[in-house]
């Protein structure tokens, strides 16, 4: 089975017997393990909902990116997830500080740690649109998009959904 890591991004969520902690802060948006354990969900390459998700987001990520470029004020936490290939399948990383002059070439800070690939937090890594698994930004306390996030939720324990789903804005139509 080829499996494709997925980090996700919200607040406090049980995976794999460990916590995963998210800071969200004015600039970024960072997954970091709160307790041992994994700090990766792994996904079926195959799993419909995630391959939705990411559909989704790409299909969206034009008016994300024109959002962020019009106007950032009020906004934090903007951030694109990002596919990084490897030879297992690939490892999807929340991305902060990016930036693009023609909205297909991009050059970002990591901001999640890696497992599978040699990418440091903090480092720069450069990729092409096709890569793009999702996008999210913070307005007034709610995530826009985030639509991996909203795939994870149904495998989640009901009371963290709840406290995930509370945190998320409406999906743009």
């Amino acid at each position: 089975m080829n499996l494709v890591k997925m980090i996700g991004a919200g607040a406090l969520v049980m995976v794999g017997g460990g916590l995963l902690a998210w800071t969200f802060d004015d600039r970024s948006v960072e997954a970091t393990v709160a307790k041992t354990g994994d700090s990766v969900v792994a996904m079926d390459g195959a799993d419909t909902e995630m391959a939705r998700s990411q559909a989704a987001a790409r299909t969206t990520f034009d008016a994300f990116w024109t959002r962020i470029n019009a106007d950032k004020t009020g906004l934090d936490a903007i951030s694109i997830k990002v596919a990084v290939p490897h030879a297992g399948g690939a490892e999807h990383l929340w991305m902060t500080g990016c930036k693009s002059t023609n909205a297909q070439t991009f050059d970002c800070v990591v901001s999640n740690e890696a497992v599978d690939v040699p990418l440091k937090l903090g480092s720069r890594y450069s990729f092409e649109r096709a890569s793009i698994s999702d996008w999210m930004y913070r307005q007034n306390g709610k995530i826009h998009g985030g639509y991996s996030i909203r795939a994870l939720l149904p495998t989640l324990p009901a009371q963290q959904a709840q406290a995930m789903t509370a945190m998320l804005a409406p999906l743009p139509q």
